[in-house]
């Protein structure tokens, strides 16, 4: 499948710091004036902002796994906009969270889980299968895929995967959420197989397409049953950006990366609903936000938004 509508002329027009630079990567373009303006996007009060956001990590405390202002999806979405090793915030927070790897090659984050929940009073450093897909993640992606460390946590996420995906499991022994004991993590899965897509060795392993199976099984049954509270109806179908939850951008971008995935008509159905949406001028309209995120292009519903189109855009590129 293909945007209806040619969305390039439209990007070209928007003067956001970030669009502006991933259009240079996206096109290719010079490499002067990528640098130029990356510096741009670098002196913008909305990265700035952001980055001080990052340098906390590990705080504060995890308490919401959807939490957008948590540092850890605030790096994901500086990686959405350009930054990599060579930018010192990011290289800093590699560095802390190798600091935070158990002996099992797991990388920990500050959680706080309540009493009720199995969690103790104070927060303390532990994982999550909602949590620590995200963490290698963010190494594999800047560019730490054969670090020894890094491999040994890939091989743990490995080990957690069942015959439907990845599960509800975590360090916090009596903590599970709101679902059937057998039933995969929707979020957990869509995060684990975010890690492989960075992968391709692992394509084709059963594993993997285990996961793909049970979110497009999801998908085809979501009006029987939500799965720990995921549902994939009319909430899931609105366009958002970025890509911090469980929403149909989201696993689309992730699935767009699997050949296997391409396959499945339940994948097919979900692009294109997204393609169906997009203006005549090329752009996309978001049709849900966070709330954090008010002030930015895609933090309201009105107008189109560039960000939301030229990661629209980026995802068509992977098909």
């Amino acid at each position: 499948m293909k945007l209806k509508y040619d969305c390039m002329e439209y990007l070209k027009r928007q003067n956001e710091p970030w669009v502006e630079y991933g259009i240079s990567k996206f096109l290719e373009q010079d490499e002067n004036v990528a640098k130029e303006k990356k510096k741009r996007l670098l002196e913008c009060d909305e990265v700035k902002k952001t980055v001080e956001i990052v340098e906390q990590w590990p705080e504060p405390p995890l308490v919401r796994h959807n939490d957008v202002n948590h540092p850890i999806h605030k790096a994901h979405l500086l990686l959405e906009m350009g930054l990599d090793r060579s930018d010192k915030v990011l290289q800093d927070l590699a560095n802390k969270i190798f600091e935070n790897q158990n002996e099992e090659g797991v990388f920990l984050s500050l959680l706080h889980v309540p009493e009720s929940y199995g969690g103790a009073k104070e927060p303390h450093m532990d994982w999550l299968m909602c949590d620590f897909p995200l963490l290698i993640h963010f190494l594999i992606a800047l560019g730490y895929k054969e670090d020894e460390r890094v491999k040994k946590g890939i091989q743990f996420l490995i080990s957690k995967a069942e015959d439907n995906g990845w599960r509800c499991s975590g360090s916090v022994n009596k903590f599970r959420g709101p679902g059937r004991k057998t039933d995969y993590c929707p979020v957990g899965s869509l995060w684990s197989l975010q890690v492989f897509s960075l992968l391709s060795e692992y394509h084709n392993e059963e594993f993997v397409k285990n996961a793909i199976d049970s979110i497009c099984n999801h998908w085809i049954n979501t009006k029987e049953r939500k799965i720990y509270m995921f549902g994939m109806g009319t909430d899931f179908k609105k366009l958002k950006y970025p890509n911090h939850w469980y929403d149909i951008i989201h696993v689309v971008q992730v699935l767009s990366k699997f050949e296997y995935a391409k396959q499945q008509a339940a994948y097919n159905e979900m692009l294109n609903i997204i393609l169906e949406k997009q203006n005549e001028d090329g752009s996309f309209i978001p049709e849900s936000q966070y709330t954090g995120y008010k002030g930015w292009d895609f933090g309201q519903k009105k107008m189109s938004s560039p960000t939301l189109t030229l990661a629209i855009a980026r995802l068509v590129a992977h098909i």
